[in-house]
């Protein structure tokens, strides 16, 4: 009975021993895992194309798109150059691979150019209940070291999330806030910028912008600026770019105003 019993103890060692080890491990070690995915460009930039890179040789009788054209283009120099080197340095960690990180997290960096300016970017990505967390820094050698430039959540799948940015290291106040989602299969996108400036004359105002497959507008802006206490809607089809707009301060009306393929403005149907 003895001996069937040591026979029992020492076969129940033999398999708990792995066990023990297991629970043991330092939680903090690197395990063998999966690099995460960085939710895409689309995520971050929005696509201005639509009203950026239409040659309008003639401007007579093309009023309603050339009112469209302003709306957005203030929102995008504005953010052209105040997000140049913080989305540069997001473009740039898609053509590199992280490394994982003691503490559980991955860490991608890498040097990029903006001109004759090099910096240096490391971005971080760990696993949280929620998802992902996201935290990008930027130096610039001999002028700002590790700059926390931006930070972001997003889903395990890259389909929601959300990023704030910071101005830039002279004045490292929030700025902007982007909240996104999106879907992989019908790549319909959805992505709003918030001014969070604190105590900013426009805080509080936002652009939307959602892209879809209905017909006939498969793009959107929605435009509030909190200065004016004024909404600008603007529909439109990206591929023959025929659309319309609606904004009641500048029509004094709460009507669409249309124009055709060719940018003239028309009667809306």
């Amino acid at each position: 009975m003895k001996k069937n019993m040591a026979k029992f103890v020492a076969l129940l060692l033999v398999v708990m021993v792995p066990f023990f080890y297991s629970c043991s491990d330092n939680p903090s070690e690197p395990k063998n895992q999966q690099p995460p995915t960085v939710p895409p460009k689309s995520t971050m930039v929005m696509d201005f194309s639509s009203f950026t890179q239409t040659s309008l040789a003639k401007t007579d009788g093309k009023g309603n798109w050339l009112w469209a054209v302003g709306n957005v283009a203030f929102w995008n120099t504005a953010l052209t150059l105040t997000l140049a080197v913080p989305v540069a340095a997001f473009v740039e960690s898609f053509n590199h691979s992280p490394v994982l990180q003691p503490n559980g997290s991955w860490l991608w960096s890498y040097n990029f150019n903006i001109g004759a300016l090099q910096y240096t970017a490391e971005l971080y990505g760990k696993v949280s209940l929620n998802g992902m967390k996201w935290d990008m820094y930027v130096t610039l050698h001999g002028v700002f070291t590790e700059f926390h430039w931006f930070s972001g959540t997003s889903d395990l799948l890259a389909t929601a999330g959300y990023w704030t940015m910071n101005l830039r290291p002279a004045e490292p106040v929030p700025f902007l806030q982007i909240d996104w989602t999106r879907d992989p299969k019908t790549q319909a996108v959805d992505i709003t910028y918030t001014n969070i400036v604190p105590d900013g004359e426009e805080n509080g105002s936002t652009i939307h912008q959602g892209f879809n497959q209905e017909l006939p507008y498969t793009g959107l802006f929605d435009i509030y600026r909190v200065s004016t206490a004024n909404k600008v809607e603007i529909k439109w089809n990206r591929e023959t770019l025929e659309g319309r707009i609606k904004d009641p301060k500048h029509f004094s009306d709460d009507l669409w105003h249309c124009w055709d393929a060719n940018l003239n403005d028309v009667e809306c149907n």
